[in-house]
Formats: C-alpha cells, sequence, structure tokens
C-alpha cells in the first residue's frame, strides 16, 4: 500500500495518472517546503516563479514533456484562484492518504532497546 494518493494531471487535452513518491516530495521541498506553500496560499504570498518550478517537477514525473518555461507561462496566464487551487492539488497530492477506519497513518519513532 502507497502512502500518496493517485493524482490526475492534465497537460494539453492528456490526463497522466501517477503516485508521487517520497523521492519526487524531497525534490519538491528543495524548491519550497509543502508547509511553507500552505502558508503563503493562505496569506496570499505564493510566487508565480516559484508554483511553475513546483509544478514543472511534478508534470515530468508524471511522465510529461513540457520545460519550466511551457509550465511559468501558463501558471502566469491562470487566474489567481486557479493557480491557488492547482497547488492546493499538490499539496493535497503529497498528504498521506487515510488508512482502514479513516484514520491517517501516525509516525512513530522508537530509539533504543524494548525493555
Amino acid at each position: 500500500m502507497g502512502v500518496f494518493r493517485n493524482v490526475t494531471f492534465a497537460w494539453g487535452g492528456e490526463t497522466f495518472d501517477f503516485v508521487p513518491s517520497f523521492a519526487l516530495l524531497e525534490r519538491v521541498e528543495d524548491i519550497i517546503p509543502i508547509s511553507k506553500l500552505a502558508m503563503d496560499l493562505g496569506a496570499g504570498n505564493s510566487k508565480v516563479s516559484t508554483a511553475a518550478r513546483l509544478v514543472h517537477v511534478v508534470a515530468k514525473s508524471a511522465g510529461i514533456a513540457v520545460t519550466v518555461d511551457d509550465v511559468y507561462q501558463v501558471m502566469a496566464g491562470l487566474d489567481p484562484a486557479d493557480r491557488v487551487d492547482l497547488l492546493v492539488g499538490v499539496i493535497d497530492a503529497f498528504t498521506p492518504k487515510a488508512v482502514e477506519g479513516g484514520k491517517k497513518p501516525v509516525a512513530r519513532l522508537e530509539v533504543g532497546p524494548k525493555e
């Protein structure tokens, strides 16, 4: 069972289905941490260039042959509300899906020997 949700990415009249990975999450967070992206969106401070770089990395991972310039052109032309909706979709893609019973997975780290 994967941790992340299945994602459908539409580009150029085609749809591409993929499941994000932890490696992709790390590449995304090298551009902007997901938590900072969420805070920036909430404050109305998201940069189009950062959004374009982020969406480009995700699109390439979905198998879409696209340049960052292509993505920037589209992102810059979007209505701000549509750009926010797209970025919220990216955030959702990297939110672990619910496990049985509707609860999200709980991270647990144990250090040292068990007594």
